[in-house]
């Protein structure tokens, strides 16, 4: 069986699976099959104050928005065979909130556990961009977040700030996708719902910890998304410097062409180290890979002289 995770905004999460040879080619696919009804019609009768659902599939990674009648209609479907069920994931077998933790406490041993067994998928969960350039063994989430954690390490001294309290928002900044997956600007998902599907995420994982670690892992994150303090403008360039170093590699061992990363991250370092290390990132590309990015950069250049003119 293939088990594929979908996050339903507001924060519902099931597994759909599928036979061997039978994976649905899209997440409505395993919507529509009227054997996942129960489950998901469960989650709709919780939220019907909502108006859509974003529904993200983290497999396929791919996301899809239903509109509340859409949506409940694939929900009421007639009984027929299909090839894919689902169920909810997580069920409890014990009481709501009996794993809980009184208010100013840390963790238990229960939460914690379940804490760190939750965020193993980040090990295991490959970074989106790479696999929708075709990446030949991809890194995982944590793969990126481990390498921005060294960076923050040693960058830190460079900028004049708390290098502990800059690798401590690298560990927390992508911890969230532990629950709702890589999400990129390709995923069709809106700034606002990205955020707040992510903000749903960190409140559930943080309150495993108990009220006082929770908080202290969950003001890191919030920190890291303002972007405004000096140790979370560093740690916005550490995200893209991690991002574009890692394009270079895969550029220099499995002759890619990735020049859209450095194109996306262009002018946005807010850093000297940002800027510096950019730099000597973009020097170490492969040549061939320059002499694209220069035409590409030249053709953008022509094309907006051309309509500039056709203005005027």
């Amino acid at each position: 069986m293939i088990s594929t995770f979908l996050t339903i905004k507001p924060f519902h999460r099931v597994v759909a699976s599928t036979p061997q040879g039978q994976q649905p080619s899209a997440v409505f696919s395993a919507l529509s099959s009227p054997s996942s009804s129960t489950a998901l019609r469960k989650s709709v009768d919780r939220r019907r104050a909502f108006s859509s659902f974003v529904v993200f599939d983290r497999r396929l990674h791919t996301t899809h928005r239903f509109e509340r009648k859409a949506f409940e209609d694939v929900m009421a479907d007639d009984e027929r065979n299909a090839p894919c069920t689902v169920r909810e994931e997580g069920a409890k077998s014990t009481p709501e909130g009996a794993n809980s933790t009184p208010e100013g406490a840390n963790s238990t041993p229960e939460g914690a556990v379940d804490f760190l067994t939750l965020i193993q998928s980040l090990k295991v969960t490959k970074r989106t961009g790479w696999i929708r350039k075709g990446i030949d063994g991809p890194e995982s989430i944590a793969d990126h977040m481990y390498r921005m954690s060294i960076m923050a390490l040693i960058a830190g001294d460079n900028e004049g700030l708390d290098h502990s309290r800059c690798m401590k928002i690298a560990l927390a900044h992508d911890m969230a996708e532990a629950l709702v997956g890589d999400i990129t600007p390709h995923d069709n998902v809106t700034k606002e719902d990205k955020e707040a599907m992510e903000r749903t995420a960190m409140q559930k994982m943080t309150s495993m910890l108990g009220k006082k670690t929770g908080d202290h892992l969950l003001a890191l994150w919030e920190e890291y998304e303002a972007g405004t303090s000096p140790e979370a403008k560093l740690l916005k360039d550490l995200d893209k410097l991690e991002m574009i170093l890692q394009a270079q590699e895969y550029e220099s061992s499995q002759s890619m062409d990735l020049n859209e990363f450095f194109t996306s991250t262009q002018d946005k370092f807010q850093t000297k180290t940002g800027i510096a290390w950019a730099a000597e990132i973009s020097r170490r590309r492969p040549a061939s890979s320059k002499e694209d990015a220069t035409k590409e950069e030249s053709n953008e250049t022509d094309a907006k002289d051309a309509k500039k003119q056709r203005v005027e």
